[in-house]
């Protein structure tokens, strides 16, 4: 890489600096500019290390104690990393029924770097094990203002259709309404559509008295 070159960390990379000299074999050196402290120094160079490079030697403690502070429980990870990939992975199997009907997940949270700890400092700790994140508007994406911790009850309650429910179990959506079963699907779109069938057909049956 040709000189001057900042990176995605903004560190900036002045100019070569005198090679560093050991017993065995020598190391290409630059002059940066840190991020943090903005004053020059010289550091260790090389195409990988250059890539990585975060701020100075001296500033390097900082940015390991403030990683530290970020910290998040591993819940928060595996459930955004779940809503990120249904909303935005057309190969996921419920893509369909989120991405597939304009479902997104806002740049904040999407961010691969930084998301999980801006979700985790949106919502905070979950209630107990039972809840998870529900959107309050269902038709609205996983944005701040939307999303809630929620139980599996108070989920169902919000589901899309009122009149009816679907429930995941087994890698299959049962679809019921009004307490009747009406089968197992392999996606929640064909549930669902099964229920509007089962609504059309009452409303029709009600209609014609």
């Amino acid at each position: 890489m040709e000189f001057p070159y900042t990176n995605k960390h903004n560190v900036i990379f002045l100019r070569e600096a005198e090679r560093l000299k050991s017993p065995t074999r020598t190391y290409a050196q630059a002059i940066i500019i840190c991020p943090l402290c903005h004053e020059e120094s010289t550091i260790r160079d090389g195409s990988a290390l250059r890539l990585a490079r975060k701020s100075c030697k001296k500033c390097s403690p900082k940015l390991v104690a403030e990683a530290l502070t970020k910290t998040v429980p591993a819940y928060i990870k595996y459930l955004r990393n779940g809503m990120v990939s249904r909303c935005h992975n057309p190969d996921n199997k419920n893509y369909s029924s989120y991405g597939g009907r304009g479902i997104t997940v806002c740049d904040e949270w999407k961010d691969p770097e930084n998301g999980v700890y801006k979700l985790h400092e949106a919502l905070g700790d979950r209630p107990s094990d039972k809840h998870s994140i529900d959107r309050i508007d269902n038709d609205k994406g996983y944005t701040q203002g939307n999303c809630r911790w929620a139980t599996p009850t108070q989920q169902l309650a919000n589901r899309r259709t009122r009149k009816g429910h679907i429930r995941e179990r087994n890698n299959q959506f049962e679809a019921s309404y009004k307490h009747i079963h009406l089968g197992n699907y392999p996606t929640e779109d064909l549930a669902q559509t099964a229920i509007n069938g089962a609504i059309r057909i009452v409303e029709f049956y009600e209609d014609s008295k």
